[in-house]
């Protein structure tokens, strides 16, 4: 009871820390301030205070804005950043939404542009590079628990469609994704080892060109099959830029 109560006086709570009274100027429970005091029940007792006592183990998690807003608290999404802003679609992903993001993170780029032997330059100004980055956005919210094996989801890429695979690790196409349910207040956001690739994204013949020589067109031939099918590049022929 409030009676009860000396100045300096400590109290174990059962969140295990400890709470202090002090009896200057009021009756106050560290810097919250006793407004109502001693009101019983059979079980006990409520005193009313002014403010919410927050221990020293709490931490306030802030769920961003937008999923924008997670690419642009990482730097490994550096180039993702960089890509949306070119494409003029960070507004986009910035509305009402909800929006399902894949993003690829840096190292998924960088593999993607070794492949291709182009710059991360030369991909921002790839005409089809919006068909690329709306082929890793889907309308809704869908979480990992939403996922099902076998699962194919339309993208906001003219309706071009990704399959997700459960097994040892969840596949989106043949990329894996490596952290789930990244939540923002607009979406989600999943982040996966590899760039997807739409099939109506094309590779302009004045852009690159094979070396000459049997092995190489094999390569460029899985690489088009690849491409076609809406499949992740993972062959990798040898290509040069035309000169």
């Amino acid at each position: 009871m409030s009676t009860d109560l000396t100045d300096g006086q400590t109290a174990t709570t059962m969140n295990g820390e400890d709470i202090t009274v002090d009896l200057d100027g009021g009756v106050f429970i560290n810097e919250s301030e006793v407004t109502t005091a001693d009101i019983e029940a059979t079980n006990g007792v409520i005193h009313v205070i002014d403010k919410v006592l927050v221990p020293s183990d709490f931490e306030l998690v802030v769920i961003p804005e937008t999923v924008v807003d997670i690419a642009l608290s990482s730097d490994y999404f550096s180039i993702l950043v960089s890509a949306l802003t070119e494409a003029n679609l960070v507004s986009t992903l910035q509305g009402e939404g909800p929006f399902t993001v894949f993003a690829p993170t840096n190292a998924a780029f960088a593999a993607l542009l070794e492949q291709l032997e182009i710059t991360a330059e030369e991909l921002l100004a790839h005409p089809d590079l919006s068909k690329v980055l709306l082929y890793h956005v889907v309308s809704g919210r869908v979480l990992s628990t939403g996922l099902t094996n076998g699962m194919e989801v339309t993208t906001l890429n003219d309706g071009e469609k990704i399959t997700v695979t459960l097994g040892d690790a969840v596949l989106i196409n043949e990329s894996t994704v490596t952290t789930a349910d990244l939540e923002a207040l607009n979406g989600v956001v999943h982040v996966i080892d590899e760039v997807l690739v739409p099939a109506n994204f094309t590779l302009e013949e004045e852009q690159l060109i094979v070396e000459t020589n049997d092995s190489n067109t094999l390569g460029w031939i899985i690489l088009a099959l690849a491409i076609g099918s809406g499949l992740v590049i993972i062959s990798q022929p040898k290509l040069k830029k035309q000169s």
